[in-house]
């Protein structure tokens, strides 16, 4: 009994945790940006956190799951009186070819964590050695 008593306080503060987590996953959805349509502001291996139901303008990168297409994330060029998006790729010289449909729109980017952008940063660099370079120079 004394040990549960001790243990209270923990087991509150995980289910406080585990609760905070449910209600954020049901405002947010993360994605990682898996193709290049939107270089140079987002590039493959990015983290996006996409704002549930959250209203979408022109200028926004907004999460679009078609059917019988994998999720999209694409720039909104226009929002039409429908509520239809027109959207393009950062990379792409054209709009899509269709406008999606309210009922398509998950919602917009509100957060990016650049981890794709950091990784190419740094392969970029040249500041890199392999093992064998690095094991050759620690026998010095």
């Amino acid at each position: 009994m004394e040990l549960v008593r001790r243990m209270m306080p923990v087991l509150i503060g995980y289910a406080i945790v585990v609760a905070m987590l449910l209600a954020a996953q049901a405002l947010f959805r993360p994605v990682v940006v898996a193709g290049g349509s939107m270089r140079p502001g987002l590039v493959p291996g990015d983290l996006v956190l996409v704002a549930r139901r959250r209203a979408v303008m022109p200028g926004d990168v907004a999460l679009i799951s078609p059917e019988g297409h994998g999720p999209v994330l694409h720039r909104v060029v226009n929002v039409s009186a429908d509520g239809s998006l027109v959207t393009r790729g950062d990379a792409n010289p054209t709009s899509d070819a269709r406008p999606s449909p309210p009922s398509e729109v998950e919602g917009p980017v509100v957060s990016v964590v650049p981890v794709g952008t950091w990784i190419e940063r740094w392969r970029g660099s040249g500041n890199r050695a392999t093992l064998s370079t690095q094991s050759n120079i620690s026998r010095r």
